[in-house]
């Protein structure tokens, strides 16, 4: 078995398999002469080499991988329900005005979000990783401007079941 074959199966392996291969070279290269091992001590040195191995790539992992910027949001606690005994004409004036400048705002951006959403999309479908993170940010800011205009006509709609 050549050495390129020998690498291809230690890469199937993932890290640990790389590793084992990485050794295994460096034995077979150097010839190195180690003693015999007893079988009774080949499984647990085996399996001590592949959690020692898995920790190094979990520490790495949690110590170099890519950070988690996007905290979850914390939820606004829920909102007391006031029972009027009248509609309140200022209210409903903020809310139609907030409505529509959500409305303006989704109606002017989620067009251009959507496009270059379905240009990062194919270039992803491509193989750029790099569009990736983009693709969660636009489609975060369309889910939330959408889910800003609906919140609004929800507490409108409240306003006209409220008892006179």
């Amino acid at each position: 078995m050549g050495n390129i074959e020998l690498w291809k199966i230690g890469a199937a392996l993932g890290v640990p398999g790389l590793a084992l291969v990485m050794f295994a070279v460096l034995a077979y290269k150097f010839n190195f002469k180690f003693p015999a091992v007893p079988k009774a001590w080949a499984g647990p040195i085996v399996v001590l080499f592949l959690v020692l191995t898995g920790a190094v790539t979990l520490t790495a992992l949690i110590l170099f991988g890519p950070a988690n910027e996007q905290p979850a949001e914390p939820r606004d606690p829920p909102q007391e329900q006031h029972q009027f005994e009248e509609d309140d004409p200022e209210e409903r004036a903020r809310l139609n005005a907030e409505l529509q400048l959500a409305r303006e705002a989704r109606d002017k951006n989620v067009p251009i979000w959507e496009s270059e959403l379905e240009e990062l999309r194919k270039a992803h479908a491509l193989g750029s990783d790099e569009s990736l993170r983009r693709i969660q940010q636009l489609e975060h800011a369309i889910a939330g401007a959408n889910n800003a205009v609906t919140e609004l006509e929800n507490r409108i709609r409240s306003l006209d079941r409220r008892p006179h």
